[in-house]
């Protein structure tokens, strides 16, 4: 499992990698997690308070991803917090996910990031897990 942040002109992303869907969808969280708070998962794992659980459902992996990274960051702006997961279960039909997580505090300033978009984004099964996404800052 892995993640690293990309270089864009104007905004910013990530290619993560996963054995799993899973792995690669809590890989994917935790990039954009930095991106938004400049934090790693285990220093947000700490400053956690109580459990919160998603649940999304999508037509494609395209979908479900830019779903769960905007479920996440629509739960930073609206409730104030980061939702950190700590199991995450995708499943391919239907296509769906699971998720549970600790609800980290993410105070009430503007965050940098505004969208998970469909900008720039590559999202692969097979042969490994992959994911490439460009973030609106």
């Amino acid at each position: 499992m892995s993640w690293k942040i990309i270089d864009h002109e104007a905004d910013s992303g990530f290619e993560a990698h996963g054995d799993t869907l899973d792995e690669l969808f809590t890989e994917s969280a935790a990039a954009f997690l930095f991106l938004c708070s400049g934090k790693s998962m285990a220093s947000l794992q700490e400053e956690g308070l109580g459990t919160e659980f998603i649940s999304l459902k999508a037509t494609d992996l395209e979908e479900l991803v830019v779903s769960w990274l905007n479920e996440i960051l629509f739960l930073a702006e609206t409730r104030l917090f980061f939702f950190v997961p700590s199991v995450v279960k995708v499943r391919t039909s239907p296509l769906s996910l699971y998720a549970e997580g600790l609800a980290a505090p993410c105070g009430t300033g503007a965050l940098p990031v505004k969208a998970a978009t469909y900008s720039g984004l590559a999202v692969q099964n097979v042969p490994a897990p992959y994911l490439r996404m460009i973030v609106d800052m």
